[in-house]
């Protein structure tokens, strides 16, 4: 059910391998075709650009939706595929695009927690011993602790 197995065989595996056997292949080649590890310079330019074919096979293939995504479609439409927030749908002759809106909305809201506001400045740490046994540690424990602050805490 593969349509295009180029990249199978530029790692040299079979189209029903699991993650581990590609990982396997890719390590293997990517050490023998490394452009670091040819000496001669003709031949260091043909190792780049099989160490690059190998790497694009192996992030392709080592990805579950991007390898489906090949298995069905083969190589023609994955270099649209590799964006995370577009997904490429190809139901027939026609090509739709679709996003995300949460990325787009979390943006204006500020729902996005990896967004920084620099207007809020982190406070000290608070430092408290907490006196407790080997045996509380070790089996886990509920403990409290009251703090008082007299301002607030970002």
């Amino acid at each position: 059910m593969v349509k295009d197995t180029r990249l199978y065989d530029l790692l040299n595996i079979q189209p029903n391998v699991d993650i581990n056997q590609i990982k396997k292949a890719y390590k293997l080649l990517a050490l023998k075709y490394h452009p670091d590890k040819i000496s001669c310079l003709n031949d260091k330019s043909e190792a780049t650009l099989k160490f690059q074919d190998i790497t694009k096979a192996y992030n392709i293939l080592s990805n579950v939706e991007k390898r489906k995504f090949y298995d069905l479609y083969g190589e023609e439409i994955d270099n649209d595929h590799d964006n995370d927030h577009l997904t490429k749908c190809k139901p027939s002759t026609t090509t739709m695009y679709t996003t995300d809106l949460s990325l787009s909305y979390s943006n204006i809201f500020n729902l996005n927690p990896n967004t920084h506001n620099n207007n809020l400045k982190k406070g000290i740490d608070i430092l408290h011993t907490i006196y407790c046994s080997l045996k509380d540690i070790y089996n886990g424990c509920d403990l409290k602790l009251s703090l008082l602050k007299k301002k607030i805490c970002y």
